[in-house]
Parts: C-alpha cells; sequence; structure tokens
C-alpha cells in the first residue's frame, strides 16, 4: 500500500511493492519531507501481527537511518565498487532455523502443507524470542520494540543512490540472481528487478523457503 508525498526539494524515489503468497502479508512504503520507509508487515494465523522496518532521513550532511528484524537500507556511492549494506542481523539465527526445518522437510519428503506445518511450528518458537533481549526485535501493534532499533548515522558525502527495502527484496542479491554492483551501475529499474526476482522463484527446485513469493517492497531514492 504505497503513500507518499514529494520530498522537500528531490525527485520523488522510485518504487515497487508486489505480493506475496502464502502468509497474511501486508507492505507498504512512504516518503514525506526527506523522509523514506518501508514497512513489511506479516500477520501468520498462528501468531500476532508484526513488523520489519527500515527507515532514512536524508539531511544535507548525513543519511541517518534506523532498522528493525530483516528489512535493510543500502547506500551505493559514486566511484564506488562496493554496496554499505545496514540491516538488523538479531533475526538472522532464528530465521536459519525455519529454512532447516524446510530442509528436512524436503529432504523426508514432506512438501507443500506437510513442510509448510513443520516450519510453522519452528516460527511459533522462534516467536517466544521475539522482543525479548537475546532474541530479535520487531514493531508491533502495541509499539513495542521501536526503542530497540538499530540506528546509523552516516556521511552522505559521495551518496549517489539509497535504496530501502524488504528481506523479499534482498533475495535479488542474495540468491546471486544480480549483483548490488550490477543494480546499481546499469540502472536496472525496481521494477525490472523485480520481474528477475519473480522469475527466478518460480523456476527454481527446491526452493527453501517458506513462501516461493514473499512481499517484494523497496524504495530507491537518487541522492
Amino acid at each position: 500500500m504505497p503513500h507518499g508525498n514529494k520530498p522537500y526539494g528531490r525527485t520523488p524515489p522510485e518504487t515497487v511493492c508486489l505480493q506475496g503468497s502464502g502468509a497474511q502479508n501486508e507492505d507498504f512504503f512512504g516518503y514525506n519531507d526527506n523522509w523514506y520507509w518501508v514497512f513489511d508487515g506479516t500477520n501468520l494465523s498462528t501468531s500476532v501481527t508484526c513488523f520489519a522496518m527500515v527507515m532514512a532521513h536524508i539531511g544535507e550532511k548525513n543519511i541517518d537511518i534506523a532498522c528493525l528484524s530483516d528489512c535493510a537500507a543500502i547506500i551505493w556511492r559514486r566511484g564506488s565498487c562496493e554496496a554499505e549494506v545496514y540491516t538488523d542481523t538479531r533475526i538472522d539465527k532464528f530465521t536459519k532455523r525455519t529454512k532447516r526445518v524446510l530442509d528436512y522437510a524436503r529432504k523426508n519428503g514432506l512438501s507443500g502443507a506437510g513442510g509448510r506445518e513443520l516450519a510453522l511450528r519452528q516460527i511459533v518458537k522462534n516467536r517466544r524470542s521475539m522482543n525479548k533481549p537475546g532474541g530479535y526485535w520487531v514493531g508491533t501493534a502495541d509499539g513495542a520494540g521501536f526503542d530497540q532499533a538499530l540506528t546509523w548515522s552516516v556521511d552522505i558525502k559521495n551518496a549517489d543512490q539509497v535504496l530501502l527495502c524488504s528481506d523479499g527484496f534482498m533475495r535479488l542479491f542474495e540468491y546471486n540472481i544480480m549483483s548490488m554492483h550490477d543494480f546499481f551501475i546499469n540502472g536496472v529499474t525496481l521494477n525490472e528487478a523485480a520481474r528477475l526476482l519473480r522469475a527466478f522463484e518460480r523456476d527454481i527446485p527446491d526452493f527453501t523457503e517458506l513462501k516461493r513469493h514473499d512481499d517484494v517492497t523497496a524504495v530507491r531514492v537518487t541522492v
């Protein structure tokens, strides 16, 4: 669900927001007065509504970033050969546990509903550690978790592009469908990237993800 107004003194950003499959999701993005954000929401039938999020403010001297869970902010600088990635890795070990369960199910012939049921049980276990010390942090309707967001303030010097995205969009890079270098340098649009990602997800066999098609939400700002 998009929402936004023209940022002061800057061209409106490029955006994409595609619905995934499986669990009920509600992603949205927005921008206003040099603030930009992506929220990646999930409402599994087994648990409470929660969301990952990433926000950025692009000022005159700094880019200020806040992140909860597995959304990401990526900065590409002019003349650079490598992107700067800012994300919250505290959830990673829990995500890996779910993927191990999915891999076990696949190797033991428990595809479809059987494998999904095992994965959902693992997610319920994971959520016992949600918004607790030593666990992982997300946003919830009661506002819990926000004060645990990771924050950065980075120099805007030579910054060319800023990408905010959901973990569904990050699959583009995690599965080597496209390198970050090629994405930023070759002028690939967000819609083109999303189409490549969807084709990969559709065609790859034995895909170790709970959802073959995750939500794909991203905002790209030219600095």
